[in-house]
């Protein structure tokens, strides 16, 4: 539990118990997931859940993530930065560590008329081997 304790911390958030539990569920995944997987697997009210959330999007310790299927999902920020791909048929996400932001980004300020970008998402979108056979 120190562990997950730390992450609070370093996020400079208060520790409950509450905060505890879905920081242990959340440092367990290898994919995003939902509020509604999140409810499911803490067994916490609909109204801490989402509170919580909300509060860990604040303080960067979760990246909200939009996969076009009605709902966000949630991942924690620590992890290095990728992008996902989704199947367009049977929702399946996997992750693609490949990130060429450095570059695009340079292009899109030289382009733009903005000074800096502050953050950005990839998604890529399509039909796994499976959905496609």
């Amino acid at each position: 539990m120190k562990k997950h304790t730390d992450i609070l911390l370093n996020n400079k958030l208060r520790v409950t118990e509450p905060r505890l539990v879905m920081v242990k569920v959340l440092h367990s995944q290898s994919k995003p997931v939902s509020a509604e997987y999140l409810i499911q697997k803490t067994q916490l009210d609909k109204v801490t859940v989402y509170r919580t959330l909300h509060t860990f999007v604040e303080h960067g310790l979760l990246r909200e993530i939009d996969l076009r299927q009605g709902k966000l999902l949630y991942e924690l920020a620590d992890r290095p930065e990728h992008h996902h791909v989704v199947c367009t048929d049977c929702g399946v996400i996997e992750d693609v560590d490949a990130c060429v932001f450095e570059s695009l980004q340079s292009k899109v300020l030289r382009d733009s008329g903005f000074a800096k970008v502050t953050d950005h998402a990839m998604e890529f979108f399509g039909l796994c081997k499976q959905c496609d056979a």
